[in-house]
């Protein structure tokens, strides 16, 4: 008999990791695909429709580790982005029992499976995000995890994220009014090289850019996509290091693209004026950001931030800016941000 600790009604969507621990190792699974490849990561997965959290975890133990899972304790749940420009909630389980001897069962997805000692995850180079998040929630309970947390937290890979949100009082325009992809293009044929590509997520656009100024930066942090991009573009990408959150470069672009990662960044005026230094005079610095809708962001303690602050901030950068806000939904909207570096800024 399942015994559940902490039930709850699950939002459609998002996803549930259970940790197994014993006496001081954790289990940990390699990933062999999807956005964690290669990395050790603890066991879970998505939440199918009309699927708790809890009915989820123990159902994905059972697909991916081959374990029935008896009892289970709720640790909490944590906003989470995927693939730099999405979100989704991810509910964290401690797996208090369970039968069976946990095998790499989904021979698609996991490598192999493997028990760590707790004390030895920060010289794991490989860690998966979960492990982190994981740690965070396991600290609350036992302060003796506590020191492995804050050693592995000043080592996450992650932006600093708060998710921030936007609203903006101008035209709002229908998705099937307008086409993003070609007010980008039509601004890039205006463009100098070299270019910087943030993050991005519109395979459209990279051909675009490639076509016309034949290579381009791009920095990425996502494994899957730089491996995507490596094999259909080869040598005409050239991956940079770092995370958009501290953004800095010494050499100057003509243009530098961020696709739906401002809403991730903590410290947006920072990352502005970080871009405003590598862009050169009269270069253009384009920007799209989701607005997520209202229900989604209950669920967080965000900030609003008003999208023409953000507009002054630029100008106060020296861009001269052109702002297209994009319906898509009921509550969702895309604003377009087309910057341009006036020319009597130095």
């Amino acid at each position: 008999m399942i015994n559940i600790i902490y039930g709850m009604k699950s939002l459609e969507g998002g996803g549930a990791v259970g940790i197994i621990l014993k006496e001081d190792k954790i289990l940990l699974d390699l990933r062999k695909r999807s956005n964690g490849a290669n990395l050790w990561e603890i066991a879970g997965g998505g939440i199918e429709k009309d699927e708790t959290p809890e009915e989820a975890v123990i159902r994905e133990l059972k697909e991916e580790l081959d374990i029935n899972v008896n009892k289970i304790r709720y640790l909490g749940a944590k906003n989470h982005a995927v693939h730099w420009g999405n979100l989704e909630i991810e509910h964290y389980f401690l797996i208090e029992e369970y039968n069976g001897n946990p095998i790499p069962k989904s021979k698609d997805e996991l490598i192999e499976v493997r028990w760590f000692r707790i004390n030895d995850l920060p010289f794991i180079i490989n860690l998966g995000w979960r492990v982190f998040d994981a740690m965070f929630f396991l600290s609350k309970i036992n302060r003796n995890y506590k020191r492995i947390y804050n050693i592995l937290s000043n080592n996450d890979p992650r932006p600093l994220i708060s998710y921030p949100y936007f609203s903006y009082s101008g035209t709002i325009y229908n998705l099937s009014d307008i086409n993003i992809e070609d007010h980008i293009k039509g601004t890039i044929e205006g463009c100098k090289g070299p270019v910087l590509c943030i993050y991005p997520r519109y395979d459209k656009i990279i051909s675009n850019l490639l076509d016309k100024f034949g290579t381009i930066d791009v920095l990425e942090l996502n494994p899957d996509y730089i491996f995507f991009l490596k094999n259909r573009y080869g040598n005409k990408i050239e991956f940079i290091d770092g995370l958009a959150e501290k953004f800095k470069s010494n050499k100057k672009y003509g243009l530098i693209l961020a696709i739906n990662i401002l809403e991730y960044i903590k410290d947006i005026y920072s990352f502005l004026s970080n871009v405003r230094s590598s862009i050169e005079k009269e270069g253009y610095f384009i920007l799209t950001i989701n607005s997520f809708n209202l229900n989604f962001r209950k669920l967080f303690n965000n900030k609003k931030i008003e999208i023409d602050f953000l507009i002054m901030a630029l100008e106060n950068l020296g861009f001269k800016n052109k702002i297209i806000p994009i319906k898509l939904g009921k509550k969702h909207y895309i604003y377009l941000v087309i910057a341009r570096l006036e020319d009597n800024m130095t």
